[in-house]
């Protein structure tokens, strides 16, 4: 007796709140499954960080509160990538989100402001030579000496956020119209935006950070996932971050791929950002 009298108590709970904020289930007339009406209170979808985000095996359509992603908001997913649920526009102003397709690629950054960031390409800069070369990979620039034939550095030095542009000029000035990265990078044009340029270090780990969103990496094979950074390590090293594990390593400047035999060897990449 007194479970059933604990069941009445629930159910005419129950249907007090259901009164109370006017809940109904497949409204007739409608296309609705549930139609709500409050004047106190919202819904809320499940909150989680990022990392907890990550961990889900989303369906198209899933939404949830990605309360440290940047900006913090209510996210989608669409059957391929997460996206902002909301691209809030006030007047002239446009909030961006991390995951969103905006500026010619995909936002991977975005300051506290939420008006400006920094986008990655939606593909490696081309990297391949007639047969029989193949993929013949990139490399970072060329040694350069000094008067007594030591090697020195080109100052590019930047290892922070925006600083793959500085760095960029810096190459593509001292080493011309040659195979690198940064040279490469600066010529492509997609989606009809230019100004992009070889990240940093910090920018090249951000995209690593934020590889969910993007596609088109070579991340399979260790040896096969090396990309340059524009930020120089030593005179005779660039930095470099493997899409495999993320782990940032330095290499030879003038060398377009690993080696670790004598065949096949792992060509070196890039991916180009741009900032906004």
């Amino acid at each position: 007796m007194r479970q059933i009298s604990l069941l009445l108590v629930a159910v005419f709970l129950f249907t007090y709140q259901l009164s109370a904020q006017s809940v109904t289930i497949t409204p007739s007339g409608t296309s609705a499954l549930i139609d709500t009406k409050s004047t106190t209170g919202g819904v809320a979808i499940p909150s989680m960080s990022m990392t907890q985000r990550a961990a889900l095996t989303p369906k198209a359509g899933l939404q949830v509160f990605c309360n440290n992603c940047s900006p913090v908001g209510a996210y989608m997913y669409d059957g391929t990538q997460w996206k902002a649920m909301f691209n809030i526009t006030n007047g002239n102003t446009t909030i961006y989100s991390v995951g969103q397709q905006a500026q010619g690629g995909t936002v991977i950054w975005v300051d506290d402001s939420g008006q400006h960031g920094i986008v990655a390409a939606p593909a490696d800069v081309p990297m391949t030579a007639p047969f029989p070369y193949g993929n013949i990979g990139v490399k970072w620039g060329d040694m350069v000496n000094d008067e007594f034939g030591f090697p020195m550095y080109v100052m590019a030095m930047g290892t922070g956020v925006f600083d793959g542009e500085k760095n960029t000029e810096i190459l593509v000035h001292k080493f011309g119209w040659t195979l690198t990265g940064a040279f490469l990078c600066r010529q492509m044009n997609f989606n009809r935006y230019g100004g992009w340029y070889l990240p940093s270090i910090a920018e090249l780990t951000i995209m690593y950070e934020n590889r969910q969103f993007l596609t088109g990496f070579s991340n399979t094979v260790k040896l096969d996932s090396y990309y340059w950074s524009s930020s120089e390590a030593t005179p005779t090293e660039g930095t470099m971050l493997n899409f495999f594990d993320g782990e940032i390593s330095n290499y030879t400047k003038n060398k377009h791929n690993h080696e670790p035999g004598a065949y096949p060897f792992y060509a070196h990449r890039a991916r180009a950002v741009r900032r906004f």
